[in-house]
């Protein structure tokens, strides 16, 4: 069993997870928190990682700690937070997050492809999600990924399958596969998508997609958030 021990830790010796989400932890999503740490106080600590560094990593309570580091600005007894601290390697933190989160079904699935593009393992994903996930990981680059992440969740993969399959395309051909994928989440449209391939407007479909627009003809309503050609192997690259 690993050791462990509850520390007081100033703030500023504590670094973010990178594996956690974007939107975790900001000010929208720590209202309640906030209310409930001011009425009553902080009932559980933080869990982190003492690093190599002699700093700490977060593993789990980045809202806590957002709460913290948002009422130090003008409270002073705020500056240090109860933390819970362990001391494992960087192979078992992935596996530590993904227990901790996946368990208390904390994340959902827009967060856990948030947590592969920023890095995470595809084995340490849930496995309700990871196949999903890890056919987006084969056709997007991690940057598009969390541009992905921010419109959809990986069940994009599953719908843009029987899209292809629809219209014509091989869904075992990445770049027509790929096209479809970035379709969905560029147009925004899947109830019309549906609605399309019950009355059997496969044209229309096909159409929309080439011409990258909604089904109605309208434009992307935030523009092309994901590009359509898929990028060239390094390989490729070091031999032009």
């Amino acid at each position: 069993m690993k050791d462990y021990d509850v520390q007081h830790l100033p703030l500023d010796q504590i670094d973010k997870n990178p594996f956690n989400p974007r939107g975790r932890g900001e000010e929208g999503d720590i209202k309640e928190l906030l209310k409930s740490i001011e009425n009553s106080g902080l009932y559980y600590p933080i869990l982190v990682n003492k690093k190599a560094d002699e700093r700490f990593e977060i593993i789990e309570g980045h809202r806590r700690y957002a709460v913290f580091k948002l009422k130090a600005q003008r409270h002073p007894d705020f500056a240090e937070i109860p933390a819970l601290v362990i001391n494992v390697g960087a192979e078992y933190l992935t596996k530590i997050f993904r227990e901790i989160n996946d368990t208390a079904k904390k994340l959902t699935g827009k967060q856990w492809l948030d947590v592969f593009a920023l890095g995470g393992k595809a084995d340490d994903l849930p496995t309700r999600l990871a196949p999903g996930i890890r056919a987006l990981g084969v056709m997007f680059t991690p940057a598009e990924l969390l541009r992905i992440a921010q419109r959809t969740g990986p069940s994009v993969h599953g719908m843009a399958r029987r899209v292809c399959t629809f219209i014509g395309f091989d869904v075992e051909n990445l770049d027509q596969l790929r096209s479809v994928v970035a379709w969905l989440i560029n147009s925004e449209d899947t109830v019309n998508v549906r609605v399309a391939m019950k009355e059997g407007l496969n044209q229309s479909v096909k159409n929309a997609i080439e011409n990258k627009t909604r089904m109605n003809g309208a434009p992307y309503p935030n523009g092309e958030i994901v590009p359509y050609v898929r990028p060239k192997e390094p390989q490729a690259v070091a031999a032009e």
